[in-house]
């Protein structure tokens, strides 16, 4: 970080470090399931740091890739789907980059266990609904059996009626 002087003037500079391996390690600690990751992209898309840490992928170049060449093109922070052009994996991730340092943080976790997740809950979903439809048609034939055992009751009053009165 540049200090000036009041009048502008260059009046030193702070400079802090973190080992790639440190910041590995604590994307570690972050749960974002078997398939997922978190990395940390300088601004020319050189890989900084990444959970799961990979010595290789550090100082890949992504900068040819889908969030360099497509989504932070358009902004900032967004969230996409993704084949990961470092290990393959599909995955669904959310982005930020940071407008001071240019450096972009990516989240992601992998589609696969998304979807699963999604999936597990959707079963209970449409076994709801499924429940709900059939006790809907039950009702629905009951009220039905109803209204024709009493059109045939007010037929046989009408009947009886009209035997009577004659």
């Amino acid at each position: 970080m540049r200090f000036n002087h009041p009048d502008g003037s260059f009046a030193g500079m702070a400079l802090a470090s973190v080992s790639s391996k440190s910041l590995s390690n604590y994307y570690e600690s972050f749960q974002i399931g078997q398939q997922g990751s978190v990395g940390l992209v300088r601004g020319d898309g050189q890989v900084l740091a990444r959970a799961p840490f990979d010595g290789a992928t550090l100082a890949l170049d992504i900068s040819k890739g889908e969030l360099f060449a497509r989504h932070l093109s358009l902004s900032d922070a967004g969230a996409y789907h993704y084949v990961s052009p470092v290990d393959g994996v599909e995955r669904i991730g959310g982005f930020y980059r940071s407008w001071r340092s240019q450096l972009t943080v990516l989240a992601a976790v992998g589609q696969n266990e998304a979807i699963a997740k999604w999936a597990q809950g959707a079963v209970w979903r449409w076994a709801a609904i499924g429940a709900v439809l059939l006790m809907g048609t039950g009702l629905s034939v009951v009220l039905f059996r109803q209204t024709k055992a009493m059109r045939r009751a007010d037929r046989l009053l009408a009947r009886e009626t009209l035997n009577s009165a004659s």
